[in-house]
């Protein structure tokens, strides 16, 4: 009953004399295996009954820890199995196990009809917001992503000057953020109001819509007015969405910016746009008012285009 080293080896003789082929051996709370020819199996894995497990480099079976290899990191669990398809809980936070038993990190993970993400520490994301695939998205408590539900300004509720309360829905809702659309439409300060096109004298300030969304839907909503473009561009791709005041596909008179568009995106030099002057997210570009601007409900715009009616007015949500 006793080991034998040789040949760089280590070998286990059982109490009756013979060796210990292809077998375990439990001591020092520890597991061991004995592989074929009685070589203990240090370094290296063992695979059996459905699942793979570690031997680490002075024998014993890796139980309840972590392995790092080949850019990855694996967890073999109390039985000394390694966790495949599985989820782990520790330090407050959640992680998954693919079917290589490799930790997800940096990559979404798809199941019950939503999507995650896992960060750079292989954590789930929660109450946070990524760039994914040049598009915002906010990780929810759970840690489902969702990205902005298009509004219109048109329908349900006819505003046509309303595009201020249309677009913050836009922004508000890549958080789960909802409000009542017509109680915003008769209480948000506009000067002229959101229904009567005759009596409007002016889109409300950015900084006053961005206070009211602030003191009545989410404490979170920032100003970010005086911001360049390629500062809006860095906060997009940060993964937060960004309202800004341009012209409306109705502007003949490029005065003032009198139109809230929400930037969702951004890739290569273009910005993803959402603009709630269309009656529905699939109207396309030319299909209302017909000017430079009338781009569609949901387009791709070059830098350039962005640039020329953007002049410093936009809010953010954090």
């Amino acid at each position: 009953d006793g080991f034998y080293n040789n040949w760089g080896h280590t070998y286990y003789f059982q109490k009756d004399g013979s060796r210990l082929d292809n077998g375990f051996y439990n001591n020092w709370g520890h597991t061991y295996y004995f592989g074929q020819g009685g070589v203990r199996l240090d370094d290296g894995f063992y695979n059996n009954w459905g699942h793979t497990y570690y031997f680490q480099k002075d024998g014993s079976r890796l139980d309840n820890g972590f392995y790092n290899n080949w850019g990855h990191t694996y967890y073999f669990g109390g039985d000394g199995a390694r966790w495949d398809n599985r989820f782990y809980n520790n330090w407050g936070n959640t992680y998954y196990f693919g079917n290589d038993g490799a930790r997800y990190t940096n990559q979404t993970y798809s199941n019950w009809g939503h999507t995650y993400w896992f960060g750079n520490d292989g954590a789930l994301l929660r109450n946070g917001y990524v760039f994914l695939n040049s598009q915002d998205w906010y990780a929810q408590s759970d840690g489902s992503l969702r990205t902005a539900q298009y509004f219109s300004q048109f329908t349900p509720i006819n505003a046509p000057e309303g595009c201020s309360v249309a677009a913050l829905a836009m922004l508000l809702s890549t958080k789960g953020k909802f409000f009542n659309l017509g109680y915003a439409y008769n209480h948000v300060p506009q000067s002229g109001g959101v229904y009567n096109t005759g009596a409007f004298s002016g889109i409300i300030p950015a900084g006053a819509l961005a206070w009211w969304a602030y003191k009545n839907i989410d404490s979170s909503v920032r100003d970010i007015s005086g911001k360049d473009l390629s500062q809006i561009a860095s906060i997009v791709a940060t993964g937060h969405p960004v309202l800004y005041y341009g012209f409306s596909s109705f502007e003949r008179m490029y005065g003032n910016r009198n139109h809230a568009k929400v930037i969702i995106g951004e890739s290569n030099g273009y910005f993803h746009v959402l603009d709630p002057c269309y009656w529905g997210r699939g109207q396309g570009a030319h299909s209302m008012g017909g000017n430079a601007y009338d781009t569609g409900a949901d387009s791709w715009r070059s830098w350039g285009s962005v640039a020329s009616e953007y002049n410093g007015s936009a809010i953010t949500i954090y």
